[in-house]
């Protein structure tokens, strides 16, 4: 793979992925490296319900504590469930997700991780991840970029692109050995990599 190469040689980015991400400037892996993220989520470890904060991404442990309700809202499907843990309940709802209604059981434990938000006087969290405890616990205290979007292109995608990108394209280098020794640089390709996925909030 080289930095030139048209986006589609990225494993995963076919046709119709690469016309969504023309339409963010990105039709080169090279376009593909150069698009840093806007921000960075930190993965914090689970809470309790009683001390989630609101409009907040965070995760808890829990327990489906009634049957799923169904509705719709005209074309749009809303699920909604009751959870609980310990120290307390909240409602966790998901949007055209109607086939987690037969899959979500009473008594199982989840980690729910999403937005919470309050409505109608009560915690709610919306459009939550379903991750298993040790697939959770991984991702603790690690940074994962978050970037700049278009319709048909997730965060996901772009992120598993510039990993497989990462992964196999030897990246040019730029400056000299002395030049970068003189004035303690980092090559080139570790400066992307740590843009796209800092190992945290100190400077490695």
């Amino acid at each position: 793979m080289e930095q030139n190469d048209s986006i589609t040689v990225v494993k995963g980015v076919g046709e119709k992925t690469a016309e969504h991400l023309k339409r963010i400037g990105i039709e080169t892996v090279n376009d593909m490296l150069c698009y840093f993220p806007k921000d960075y989520e930190e993965i914090e470890g689970i809470r309790n319900i009683c001390d989630l904060e609101e409009e907040k991404v965070q995760a808890v442990e829990c327990v489906i504590s009634q049957l799923p309700k169904l509705k719709k809202v005209r074309a749009l499907s809303i699920l909604t469930v009751m959870a609980k843990d310990a120290t307390g309940s909240m409602a966790v709802t998901w949007f055209r997700m109607p086939y987690l209604k037969n899959q979500l059981k009473m008594g199982i434990h989840y980690i729910f991780r999403g937005k919470v938000v309050r409505k109608n006087g009560c915690l709610q969290m919306e459009q939550p991840k379903i991750l298993s405890k040790e697939e959770y616990l991984s991702t603790v205290g690690k940074w994962f970029p978050v970037y700049p979007l278009t319709k048909g292109i997730t965060n996901k995608i772009i992120q598993k692109a510039v990993g497989e990108i990462l992964a196999g394209c030897l990246l040019e280098e730029y400056l000299p050995v002395d030049v970068r020794k003189k004035y303690q640089l980092i090559s080139y390709e570790k400066a992307v990599k740590q843009i796209h996925f800092p190992k945290g909030k100190e400077r490695s």
